[in-house]
């Protein structure tokens, strides 16, 4: 690990990039190790500094969008060119490692999606999964779904940078009606949010306090039913910030028809239990990953990444099981 950073640091040095951008990542590089020291002292969370560069780069007054060109996981020697602001957390993140960072997870979307029409990436954020699949796979559909006005444009930015025409982006969130909601940005989680009015503002293991009229917009809405209605085989990633459970029940008419082939989302111990109740009713198998394993999901372990797949013929008692 520490040999891929000293590579990275150099690759970074000696390639062509602007000098003012190999000035910051040597700040990056900087903060790192600070945050490093911090956290082997237990004054911080281990996965802090990101929030600490963005604090950095928003007090230095930086609204420069800077590019980088970034591995693509699912097609070795290809790349993929991205648009960053670095006031935003997540875009730290991506500046510094030089990767999309959800490396395992958009592989294994990837590798399902050689039988499907169609990728649906709900709760988009900068379009890192969707833009990918559309690299990857030319001549399938994908679809990015993201609320938020500034990640919708930074998708068709990153769109745009890369030539991809198979993309189409609907700023809309999903969930079980169509029509329009309040949806709650979060200031310091890379331009995300979600439907519930938060207690607290929580990133990188930091918490922090909420103002009495937090930041609010209203979105429109749109049903997984919808998304894929024209469509036979589809592969859906979804990550709405605790309400995927929702997302997954827009969708109930796509599941029955059996057209859903893949789901990768991310679960949590509010609405883990009703993640599986769904996979019992349409028959779906729920296993999880941390990012190197794949492993059956527990009823009393529902606080990961996982993944869900229909059952096939002879799986049946493997379902059950699974759901137990």
């Amino acid at each position: 690990m520490k040999n891929s950073r000293v590579e990275r640091v150099k690759r970074v040095l000696l390639s062509n990039e602007p000098i003012l951008q190999k000035l910051l990542f040597l700040v990056c590089c900087g903060i790192f190790v600070y945050g490093a020291i911090r956290a082997r002292l237990g004054h911080q969370p281990h996965n802090a500094w990101p929030y600490y560069m963005m604090r950095f780069f928003r007090w230095l007054g930086l609204r420069n969008e800077f590019l980088i060109d970034v591995q693509n996981p699912l097609v070795p020697g290809k790349t993929l060119r991205l648009s960053l602001d670095l006031r935003r957390n997540m875009h730290v993140r991506y500046f510094f490692a030089r990767s999309t960072i959800d490396e395992t997870a958009i592989r294994m979307a990837g590798e399902s999606m050689t039988n499907s029409e169609c990728f649906l990436d709900v709760g988009s954020n900068s379009g890192l999964f969707a833009l990918s699949i559309a690299q990857t796979y030319p001549m399938k559909s994908v679809i990015a779904v993201e609320p938020v006005p500034d990640n919708a444009k930074t998708i068709l930015q990153n769109i745009e940078l890369n030539a991809l025409t198979n993309i189409r982006v609907v700023q809309s969130a999903a969930t079980l009606q169509s029509g329009n909601l309040t949806f709650y940005v979060h200031p310091f989680h890379d331009g995300g949010g979600g439907v519930d009015r938060p207690s607290s503002y929580q990133t990188m293991g930091l918490n922090f306090p909420v103002p009495e009229a937090p930041e609010a917009i209203t979105v429109s809405t749109v049903t997984l039913d919808l998304l894929v209605d024209r469509f036979d085989s589809v592969v859906i990633k979804i990550d709405v910030e605790g309400h995927e459970h929702e997302v997954l029940h827009s969708g109930e008419k796509s599941f029955a028809k059996g057209i859903v082939k893949f789901v990768i989302l991310e679960v949590s111990a509010h609405n883990g239990p009703w993640v599986l109740k769904f996979c019992e009713k349409f028959k779906l198998i729920p296993t999880y990953f941390d990012g190197s394993s794949v492993g059956s999901l527990k009823i009393d372990d529902v606080s990961a990444d996982i993944i869900l797949r229909p059952v096939l013929v002879g799986q049946v008692s493997s379902a059950a099981s699974a759901t137990r």
